[in-house]
């Protein structure tokens, strides 16, 4: 069976569309940005390990590229002793 002009149209719009979701900001000069969830040990873990929360600091790194694009990135560090 030969695709019809509709089913080739079909599959290219939803190929465009599935080939750019999430990825417009690489078409303009947007800058990017990732984050981490922070993690924590549950109080139940604490007292069977002994450990206790310090504390909890969030750390972000940017870092600019020559294309124009700027990306950062956060990370959560949690400390325990």
């Amino acid at each position: 069976m030969e695709p019809t002009r509709r089913q080739l149209l079909a599959g290219a719009g939803a190929a465009a569309v599935g080939g750019l979701a999430g990825c417009t900001g690489r078409l303009t000069a947007e800058g990017t940005a990732f984050a981490a969830a922070g993690a924590t040990l549950p109080r139940d873990a604490q007292r069977e390990t002994g450990y206790t929360h310090h504390r909890t600091e969030e750390m972000t790194a940017s870092r600019r590229f020559r294309i124009g694009r700027t990306v950062e990135v956060t990370s959560i560090v949690a400390e325990y002793d």
